[in-house]
């Protein structure tokens, strides 16, 4: 995982830990969170050059991914309310977010909800790597790596 490689524990260690804190909300939290770093921290995102107009729009679509994962049938005050953004806005940010590839969905406006048929993990930890092993042909988690044959049988369903 990001936040576990060893160039960014360092950032935390040394004398970075907001710019290691502004990346650990990018990668696990939801805007609400970023909103109260903004907050707190504002001149400081500044200072990096970084747009709190972008990375609020940027934290809204990584909520929304988070938000597909939780459930895969949302209403539209769930969202809206997630995204922090008025009702007449959710159909725009759930196209938005099914043009950038984070989710696959389908709305409902008579329902007013949104079917999610996939949506794209922000991080993918051990933890979930665990209930894939048994289904896997080989083991991914441990040191065993299918050679070029195994590979092949493998592909052609005869592992």
């Amino acid at each position: 995982m990001l936040l576990e490689m060893s160039a960014v524990v360092r950032l935390k260690e040394q004398d970075n830990a907001n710019l290691y804190r502004l990346l650990e909300i990018c990668v696990k939290d939801d805007l609400a969170v970023y909103k109260q770093f903004y907050a707190e921290n504002g001149s400081f995102v500044d200072s990096l050059g970084l747009s709190n107009s972008s990375l609020t729009d940027k934290m809204r679509l990584l909520t929304f991914a988070t938000l597909g994962n939780q459930s895969n049938e949302l209403e539209y005050q769930t969202i809206q309310t997630a995204l922090d953004i008025p009702e007449e806005e959710v159909e725009e940010w759930v196209i938005r977010a099914i043009s950038s590839g984070l989710i696959v969905a389908k709305m409902n406006q008579v329902t007013r909800t949104v079917h999610v048929h996939r949506s794209t993990s922000r991080s993918f930890s051990a933890d979930q790597w665990q209930p894939l092993g048994p289904k896997c042909p080989f083991s991914l988690m441990g040191s065993t790596v299918p050679n070029h044959s195994d590979r092949f049988r493998y592909s052609r369903g005869r592992g």
